[in-house]
C-alpha cells in the first residue's frame, strides 16, 4: 500500500471515486406496497454531474407512484433506482 493513500486498493476495488449522485431518485417506498415483473422501459436518469441520460432497462418492481429500474452503471452503488413514473416509458 501507498503511504500517501491507504486506501488506494480499497477505492480501486468499489469505485467510490466514481460514485455520483441520481438528481432524480426517490426513496425505496415500503415493501407491501411494491409490484413485481419483467417489464422492458427507457429511463430517465438525471446524473448530479452528468446531466441528463437516458437508458433502456428494465423496471423489476413498482407502486402507484414509483418505478423501480435496473442499472449496472459504475457511476452509482446500487443495482436499481426508483423513478417517479414521469421518468419512465416503456419500450
Amino acid at each position: 500500500m501507498s503511504a500517501e493513500d491507504p486506501y488506494r486498493y480499497l477505492r480501486q476495488a468499489y469505485d467510490v471515486d466514481t460514485w455520483q449522485q441520481i438528481l432524480n431518485a426517490r426513496e425505496i417506498p415500503e415493501r407491501r406496497l411494491q409490484t413485481s415483473g419483467h417489464i422492458p422501459v427507457r429511463a430517465r436518469i438525471v446524473w448530479e454531474r452528468e446531466g441528463e441520460e437516458r437508458i433502456d432497462t428494465i423496471a423489476g418492481a413498482w407502486t402507484s407512484r414509483l418505478v423501480l429500474v435496473q442499472l449496472a452503471d459504475s457511476r452509482y452503488r446500487f443495482r436499481g433506482v426508483w423513478l417517479d413514473p414521469s421518468d419512465v416509458e416503456r419500450r
